[in-house]
């Protein structure tokens, strides 16, 4: 498993990288040409790294992956030629990356929480006990 930070933000670098190039097209459209199917894969992929994010960083995490991812797929969104139901879809899709994070990352911020004060009672009962 993965321990220090500076490997973990590089796998999150890496699976970022990986579904940004998903989405631009650059990945999979050359081997299976342009299809509906990429862009809608790429949607739920990014899921992944935010829930990572939020797993290993708590809420901060979750938050900065999603706002990194939402910022490289911003482009396409903005300056693509998309029709209106899909420019929609794709602004309900950032704000649910960025809900997804604000969840997984306040559940890990808890759990995270109640360890440390599980811990704390620990270590004030072996003292008592002394």
């Amino acid at each position: 498993m993965i321990e220090k930070p500076a490997y973990k933000i590089g796998a999150l670098g890496i699976i970022v990288a990986l579904t940004v190039g998903i989405h631009y097209g650059w990945l999979l459209e050359p081997i299976f040409g342009s299809s509906h199917w990429i862009h809608a894969i790429h949607g739920r992929f990014c899921y992944i790294p935010i829930v990572m994010g939020a797993a290993w960083f708590g809420l901060r995490g979750g938050l900065i992956t999603a706002a990194v991812v939402s910022a490289l797929v911003l482009p396409y969104v903005i300056f693509g030629e998309l029709a209106n139901h899909s420019l929609a879809g794709e602004t309900v899709e950032i704000i649910f990356y960025f809900a997804i994070a604000a969840l997984a990352g306040a559940l890990i911020d808890r759990e995270m929480f109640a360890r440390h004060k599980r811990e704390e009672m620990r270590l004030e009962l072996e003292r008592s006990q002394r």
